[in-house]
């Protein structure tokens, strides 16, 4: 099965996934519409010295984890167009973050992450894998990353963190941990981070604290008067 029949079958199993709102962005399903955008695409990419194959649509990635789709599309001026997303294997939330107390204090984590080749100061975070709740994937991650357990939770809503490029959303999570213990240091983890609620407030922000999903979660609980 090619790119695109990997495709038509994808949009006909999930048809969430080509629904239109109105004054949206428009993903097109018609084959003979699909041919005549990807047509147009590949003429302007030839002209700028770029491969015609880049205006083909399709799934053109695709593993246990995510898939990477490139539609046609309709953008709201009526001009057509090409528009890459990345969208998870199932339509329900994808992750959890966990804003974890522990005797008072934040507990945040020092994570290597490999996208930006950088250490980052965040809350624990996981997938939700197939099957599970946000509730019992918390209190997995909170035991892989930080060896801890939940004594008791709040979910505090949907967070979209990349929403221009992915469909993913994740849960987040207020949680008041039981215990505590070491980091998962085969995840990237080198420490367990224990910060006062003025300290956590400091790093956000001065900007030290740069994780979406940590910032998200401290002004979600702030709000919630659980500060």
């Amino acid at each position: 099965m090619d790119a695109q029949d990997r495709y038509r079958a994808l949009l006909s199993a999930r048809p969430a996934l080509a629904e239109n709102l109105p004054r949206g962005i428009a993903v097109v399903t018609e084959p003979a519409e699909i041919a005549g955008i990807e047509s147009a695409m590949a003429d302007r990419f030839a002209a700028q010295g770029l491969p015609r194959a880049w205006a083909r649509a399709g799934v053109f990635y695709e593993d246990p984890y995510l898939m990477v789709l490139r539609d046609a599309v309709i953008f709201p001026d009526g001009k057509p167009g090409l528009y890459h997303r990345a969208i998870a294997r199932n339509d329900g939330p994808t992750g959890v973050a966990i804003l974890g107390r522990y005797r008072g204090d934040f507990i945040l984590v020092r994570h290597f992450r490999h996208p930006t080749r950088a250490w980052h100061l965040e809350i624990p975070r996981g997938a939700v894998d197939s099957g599970e709740t946000p509730t019992q994937m918390a209190q997995v991650e909170i035991s892989e990353e930080i060896g801890g357990t939940i004594g008791s939770m709040t979910q505090m809503g949907l967070l979209h963190g990349a929403s221009a490029f992915m469909r993913h959303s994740v849960v987040l999570v207020y949680a008041e941990l039981a215990a505590i213990g070491t980091p998962a240091l085969g995840e990237g983890i080198s420490d367990i981070v224990a910060l006062a609620p003025a300290e956590f407030e400091r790093l956000v922000r001065d900007g030290a604290i740069t994780d979406a999903f940590t910032v998200a979660a401290a002004y979600r609980a702030k709000l919630r008067g659980l500060f």
